[in-house]
């Protein structure tokens, strides 16, 4: 209650409270649970007032089969992937899960303080050699005592970094952090994990304007500098413009495809074929919404998806583009990257049938 910006936090909550109503509420907060349950929760609900039109969920029952799981997700958002998780989690009655972050977004203390009190650990971003090995080693080892262990479910995204072009795909180097904290062979060593696979779809990005600039900038083989508070930008971005509908799904866990691993592979053979897995798994789960269509077909010039929209969702989503690409201030290029970010949901949805 000390820190300025988290009294603030506190007053968007909670606005009928007064300061001293408000230090009388957080005596009472002692455990993470409690405080999830009382501020964390509540913030979603605010928060995503007035900017998600619709949010559904499938697959739930994935998440109540009496274990505790790795959720393996794709990533579009830095805060709300996982928040929307354990918001849907809360309201089924179950723990919500501890949640990956990267050590980059921790320079706010606020942001740090908070991430802490909704049960995040930390992955040590801008490290190499050894310190990366340990740094993997200790992470890997982790998740793995916090599922089989402590019983306490995971979150973490199938990348380093948000997949700021729409194409959602399995790091390799992921899936080899996690197996690494165990000695059994990788099918076994994933097995215990009960992965789960998740995908969010959200039907706008509002971080489209920094992905788009960014990739224009990347795609000519140039290095991005990131603006100093730029993260931060995109976590307030994300959080209070507009998305649209967005749809959470649980897919069952992945043992079955472990099951039928072929162990005379070598290890990295096997990690490539799980990582395709994971990535068709995850494909399949993405809710297709009418801009996905519509980009498809202005991307390629086709007609193919026509009977998947109406003339208004083209003009809703060129209105769209035309705003981004406003802010962007490059035409021609950006508007490529833009077709085919809404454009790649489908595509991989086609290629996973």
């Amino acid at each position: 209650m000390k820190e300025y910006s988290f009294v603030k936090v506190l007053r968007y909550v909670y606005p009928e409270k007064d300061d001293d109503q408000l230090v009388a509420m957080c005596e009472g907060i002692r455990t993470v649970k409690d405080f999830q349950a009382q501020v964390a929760y509540r913030s979603m609900l605010l928060m995503n007032h007035g900017t998600i039109t619709a949010l559904t969920h499938s697959g739930m029952e994935h998440a109540k089969d009496g274990r505790s799981h790795l959720y393996i997700s794709n990533h579009r958002d830095i805060i709300l992937d996982s928040a929307i998780l354990n918001m849907l989690l809360h309201e089924q009655g179950l723990d919500t899960t501890e949640t990956a972050i990267g050590s980059n977004l921790l320079a706010n203390p606020t942001v740090k303080h908070l991430t802490k009190l909704n049960k995040n650990f930390t992955v040590n971003r801008n490290v190499s050699g050894r310190e990366q090995y340990e740094s993997s080693l200790k992470l890997s080892h982790y998740i793995r005592h916090s599922i089989t262990e402590r019983g306490s479910s995971i979150w973490i995204s199938q990348r380093e970094g948000r997949a700021k072009d729409g194409n959602d795909r399995t790091q390799q180097g992921l899936l080899k952090m996690i197996q690494m904290s165990s000695d059994q062979d990788p099918a076994s060593a994933f097995k215990e994990l009960n992965i789960l696979p998740m995908a969010l779809s959200y039907e706008y990005d509002p971080c489209d304007v920094f992905k788009v600039r960014e990739l224009l900038i990347t795609q000519k083989g140039e290095k991005y500098e990131k603006g100093q508070h730029e993260d931060l930008q995109n976590i307030i971005a994300g959080i209070t413009q507009q998305k649209g509908r967005v749809h959470l799904a649980i897919g069952s866990t992945l043992n079955e495809e472990l099951d039928v691993f072929d162990q005379e592979k070598s290890v990295n053979d096997l990690l490539q074929e799980f990582a395709r897995s994971v990535d068709k798994r995850i494909h399949r789960l993405c809710r297709l919404w009418p801009n996905n269509y519509v980009a498809y077909d202005l991307l390629y010039s086709t007609e193919e998806f026509t009977h998947m929209y109406r003339d208004d969702d083209v003009e809703e989503f060129v209105a769209y583009c035309d705003t981004v690409l406003s802010d962007v201030k490059n035409d021609n290029g950006g508007r490529n990257i833009l077709l085919q970010k809404y454009a790649y949901p489908l595509e991989n949805y086609l290629s996973a049938k």
